[in-house]
This record gives structure tokens, C-alpha cells and sequence, in this order.
């Protein structure tokens, strides 16, 4: 992309120290504002309108649409009452006069009608909002690592990140805003100090893993494992592995260099014979080879880097299903030359959130946590590391495995399926699609939603048991904590 004059004040008041922002709340003196153009509703917004007036919305090129499920499209007066009530609240355009009077230094806005100084006026808000964080990126000299795959992008991540940070000055995408717009806000932190960024990149969209690549030019390329994820949206596994593999794509183009699973076929396909690449795995061929010690809960893990000493550590996450994220983690921050010692330390001391494999004691109930997503590759794998490395009384609660489409129930049959074979000793089920596939053969009790069996667990609380909450984020299985925190 070649730089367009308007935008050269932006960057001007970027190369003087000044943060970027898209939500009016967060601007302060001195603060550059997008207005974006945020046209789609959120889930908690749409389900307001579906319960409370049996309305949804959805758009055409250029037209917003409200239907009524009982009458059809909505009224003329309706319509317009409701359009132009988005045109404030979700139109960024509509608060930037607010923003200049909180001190914003530049406004860039795609709306006219407002005369200030601080105005930059483009033809399409978001479109330079992309543009500018690209040539944000390429004008500094900061490495950007890309991550994604269908599960462990964010653990991934997070591991890499607290690596990195033993040694580099590094940003890095907070939590899980991996959009557009978390992309480019992380982007946009890179200052003349930094040494990476480290981008977590999802996949909403069949091309949104190109896209945002092409925004970010990353140097190095991970892709956790292509499994079953988003089935709905990207029509089976072909799909969510062709747009995977853009990652690794864009990175080739750049002369970058791709991790790489070894212990993954579909990876070591998508890879072929690019010469630039970063292999861990099982193998001594492997640039860092890798093992999970078995029957440990933590995980506890060896690994050695080019056939180099060996390291043993001790980590404070749950199951070998992480160990490709930690071992990509590892290969990168070593061939970037994070000393081993400060490695192992990172391992040992990084504290997993945001209910990803997290280890929560209660008294003599300890409850693994993963429950912030789910899909069938990671529950089976869940499954599988708990009934392998949990001891003694075993009691899982699983939700819903979400955006699965014409999939869902075939993949819900196959889950509980493992279920019967693996001799827990209580199981619960939340969630209309386990509801559907449950049978009189299973031996467990279904809940409807996490409310219903949270009420049933404040009058029926396990005791001494290891207990697995896993379930898509959309499920809130996060609300059972209360029953032991209370």
C-alpha cells in the first residue's frame, strides 16, 4: 500500500507518541479517533430485538433490512425509526464531535458537515483506518508474528507473548480481540522500541485470515491445527483448511518463516517443501523436538532445540492438548534467541486465564476450566487428557459445541460416545444440541441452559472430585464458579 497524504497526519501524530482509538469512551487529550462504522448488531443486541419485539435484522449491498416474524418487513415509519437510531448509536461518526471536545488530536471521520482543524476526511472510515495500520507496521522496524488454527490460538498467543517478553520488548493482542479492529489496534502500539507483535488472527469470514494477514505482513507464520471449527460458516474441514492455510500464504510471499507442526499431516502438507520453516514435533528431526510426560495434571513437558540439552518443566496449565502450543511457542522465542534458562522460567511461571485450561482449586473439588470455546477437536482432546491424567473421582460438565451447522449433531453423538467408554464417574450435559443426541443408554442428566444446572448444583454440590467444565463460550458455563466461590 502506498502511502495517501490525507493519512500523513495520522502518522505524524502517531511518530509524536499518540494512541489510537475507535470507541468515544476511550478518547483522551492528545488521542486519535476513528469513527468506524460498526454496522452489525452484537449477539446481545439482536437477541434483545428477537425476544422483546420478535424483530432481526439483516443487510443487503447498502440496505439495512428489519423483518417482523409475524408480519413480514417492518413499517416504513418503524424502519426509519429504528435506522436512524443505529445511525447513532453504531455509527462512530455521530461521536466525533464529542471526541474533539474530550481533546482528541485528530478526528478521521468519513461523514461531512464537521469544520475543525483536527478533521482528516476520507472517503471510507474503516478502509483508512486498515490502510493506516499497515503503513503503521511497515514504517517500524518491529518483527509481526501471525497466529491462527482452529483451537490454541490465543493460548498460543498469550505463551509466545510471555516468552518473548523474558528478553524483547513485545506487544501483543489482548485477550481475545483478534477482529479487524483488534488487529489493527495492536498494530498500531508498535512504537520505534518495540521488537514484536505478536497477532492473534481469527477467522469469522472465509477470507478474513488473508485479509488481516495482508494488513499485518507478518514475518513468521503459526498455525496451531486445522480441526473442526466454524464447520457452519466455511462448509466442512476442506474449507476451514483453505483458509488456514492463508496464513502460511502471505508469509511465503514475504519470505517469512512458517511454524509447523510435524506431528500434523494436514500441517507438513501445507508447508511442503518451503525451505524457511520451523518444525516441532515428536522427531529428532524436529527443530525443537517435544514430549508430555505422561499422567501429569499440569502438563509437564520435555524439549530439546536442535538436538541440544534436554529441558524438563513443569508448567501450571492443563493437558498435553496444549503441548503443540507451547512447543510453537518455544521454537519461536529460541530461534529469535531467547536464552533457554529464560524459557524454562517463562514455562514455569505463566498462569493461564480467561478459562483456558485453567486449574481452579476449591477446598478438595479442583475444577479444570475450558470453557471460554469448544469445538470437536478440542473437546475430544480434552476428554482424552483428563480421563488419561486425572485421578480418582472424575465428573465432567460439557456444553454445546457451537457454529457446527448441518455437523452439529453427528459431532455431539461422537463426544458422547467417548463419554460411555471413559468411566466418569458423574457426567452433565447443557445445551439443546446434547439434549437432541442424548439417548436412555447414557448415563447423565442434561440441563437446558448453565442457569438450570447451576441452581441444581447449589442444592446437589460435588465433593471431593476433579471436575472438567468444557463448552463454547456461548454456553456461559463460567457461571457454575459460583457454586464453589460462594
Amino acid at each position: 500500500m502506498t502511502p495517501s497524504m490525507p493519512l500523513e497526519r495520522v502518522h505524524e501524530a502517531l511518530a509524536a507518541g499518540a494512541e489510537v482509538v475507535t470507541d468515544e469512551r476511550n478518547v483522551t487529550a492528545g488521542s486519535i479517533y476513528f469513527a468506524l462504522r460498526k454496522h452489525d448488531s452484537g449477539t446481545r443486541i439482536a437477541g434483545v430485538l428477537w425476544a422483546a419485539w420478535g424483530w432481526c435484522e439483516f443487510h443487503l449491498p447498502g440496505v439495512l433490512v428489519l423483518a417482523d416474524r409475524l408480519t413480514g418487513v417492518l413499517p416504513g415509519a418503524l424502519r426509519r425509526r429504528w435506522t436512524a437510531l443505529r445511525a447513532y448509536r453504531f455509527n462512530g461518526n455521530a461521536f466525533a464531535e464529542k471526541a474533539l471536545k474530550k481533546g482528541a488530536a485528530l478526528v478521521v471521520m468519513d461523514r461531512p458537515g464537521l469544520s475543525d482543524r483536527r478533521v482528516v476526511r476520507v472517503s471510507d472510515v474503516r478502509q483508512a483506518f486498515y490502510r493506516c495500520a499497515n503503513e503503521h507496521r511497515l514504517r517500524h522496524r518491529a518483527r509481526v508474528i501471525g497466529v491462527t488454527g482452529s483451537c490454541g490460538k490465543t493460548t498460543t498467543k498469550e505463551y509466545l507473548a510471555h516468552l518473548l517478553s523474558s528478553h524483547y520488548k513485545v506487544n501483543s493482542t489482548e485477550g481475545s480481540f483478534n477482529t479487524y479492529e483488534g488487529l489493527c489496534l495492536t498494530l498500531f502500539k508498535i512504537r520505534p522500541d518495540t521488537d514484536f507483535a505478536v497477532l492473534e488472527i481469527s477467522s469469522s469470514g472465509a477470507n478474513d485470515v488473508e485479509g488481516k494477514s495482508r494488513i499485518a505482513c507478518p514475518d513468521i507464520g503459526i498455525i496451531t491445527v486445522i480441526g473442526k471449527a466454524h464447520l457452519e460458516g466455511f462448509g466442512g474441514i476442506e474449507g476451514v483448511r483453505a483458509v488456514k492455510r492463508k496464513l502460511f500464504d502471505v508469509v511465503r510471499e514475504r519470505e517469512g518463516l512458517i511454524v509447523v507442526n510435524q506431528d500434523d499431516p494436514v500441517l507438513v502438507e501445507l508447508a511442503g517443501d518451503y525451505p524457511n520453516a520451523l518444525r516441532h514435533g515428536a522427531g529428532a528431526e524436529c527443530d525443537i523436538q517435544g514430549n508430555a510426560r505422561p499422567a501429569c495434571a499440569p502438563l509437564a513437558l520435555n524439549w530439546r532445540y536442535k538436538g541440544e540439552m534436554l529441558h524438563e518443566v513443569q508448567t501450571r496449565i492443563f493437558g498435553a492438548l496444549n503441548l503443540t502450543n507451547i512447543l510453537a511457542a518455544i521454537a519461536v522465542a529460541r530461534e529469535v534467541g531467547v536464552p533457554e534458562e529464560k524459557i524454562d522460567r517463562a514455562l514455569e511461571s505463566y498462569e493461564p486465564q480467561n478459562m483456558r485450561s485453567q486449574i481452579l482449586r476449591y477446598g478438595d473439588v479442583t475444577l479444570i476450566l475450558d470453557a471460554y470455546n469448544a469445538n470437536p477437536t478440542s473437546m475430544n482432546a480434552a476428554l482424552k487428557d483428563f480421563s488419561t491424567t486425572v485421578k480418582g473421582h472424575r465428573t465432567v460438565i460439557l456444553g454445546d459445541m457451537l457454529e457446527l451447522g448441518e455437523h452439529s449433531r453427528r459431532e455431539h453423538s461422537a463426544v458422547l460416545d467417548a463419554v460411555k467408554n471413559a468411566g466418569f464417574d458423574a457426567v452433565y450435559l447443557v445445551g439443546r444440541e446434547f439434549g437432541a443426541v442424548l439417548d436412555g443408554q447414557m448415563p447423565a442428566e442434561w440441563f437446558g441452559d448453565a442457569e438450570a444446572l447451576r441452581a441444581h448444583l447449589m442444592k446437589h454440590k460435588p465433593a471431593e472430585t476433579t471436575l472438567l467444565i468444557k463448552g463454547s463460550r456461548g454456553i456461559g458455563l463460567e457461571k457454575l464458579l459460583a457454586v464453589w466461590q460462594m
